[in-house]
């Protein structure tokens, strides 16, 4: 959403403040735009996603390192980037 229709939206929501079937459907026709918004633009948080899930999978390889015999003794090596 860019900042015209958020301004929009927000107007409309203070101009209808009083009259609750039209602030409700103000507060509807939100619901639908910023739904349509993050269905649009999936790859918006992607970078972010990405980021987590790597520091999710170095998170549990330090755990599974600090226990031995948790893991193949290569799969550290390889997980780090170092080839054999």
């Amino acid at each position: 959403m860019n900042q015209v229709l958020v301004e929009k939206y927000v107007i409309q929501l203070f101009n209808n403040a009083d009259e609750w079937k039209q602030f409700k459907y103000s507060v509807r026709d939100l619901m639908v735009s910023m739904r349509s918004f993050s269905s649009q633009d999936n790859s918006f948080y992607e970078h972010e996603k990405k980021t987590e899930q790597e520091k999710a999978a170095k998170k549990e390889l330090e755990r599974k390192n600090m226990i031995p015999g948790m893991q193949k003794p290569g799969a550290a090596m390889l997980m780090n980037g170092n080839n054999m």
